[in-house]
């Protein structure tokens, strides 16, 4: 089975996502791509606080309707983890981010600067 590669329409499927999560008023404190070694695809991570004020129903399908209404090219329900930002499983991702490989610095958009590790893509991190 060939991995799935993270292209640039991923990328920007997720910049459109958050943008619109942004004027959703939905809480993001973190939002990444990651590759997931257990799969052969990439995962967007998105830690929110709603997953533990409301729980995790309630984030995916806030999720669904922003994504319904972004209308992404090749982005779907099921490439987004939806975590809590207190969790054991952020607090992981934190860890290999912090201690990822190659890094190289720019921005897809031009808006907010990004950071590219080697098996991940950054769009925001809350410590």
């Amino acid at each position: 089975m060939l991995k799935r590669v993270l292209v640039r329409e991923l990328i920007e499927d997720g910049d459109s996502l958050l943008t619109e999560l942004r004027r959703r008023a939905f809480p993001v404190a973190a939002a990444f791509w990651v590759d997931t070694p257990e799969s052969d695809y990439w995962r967007l991570v998105i830690a929110t606080d709603i997953v533990d004020k409301e729980g995790p129903d309630v984030a995916y399908r806030a999720l669904r309707d922003a994504l319904n209404t972004v209308q992404p090219q090749d982005l779907a329900l099921d490439d987004i983890y939806a975590v809590s930002p207190k969790g054991d499983d952020y607090r992981g991702y934190l860890s290999v981010l912090r201690d990822g490989g190659r890094l190289r610095a720019g921005s897809a958009s031009g808006r907010a600067p990004r950071v590219v590790f080697e098996d991940s893509y950054v769009y925001q991190v809350s410590q």
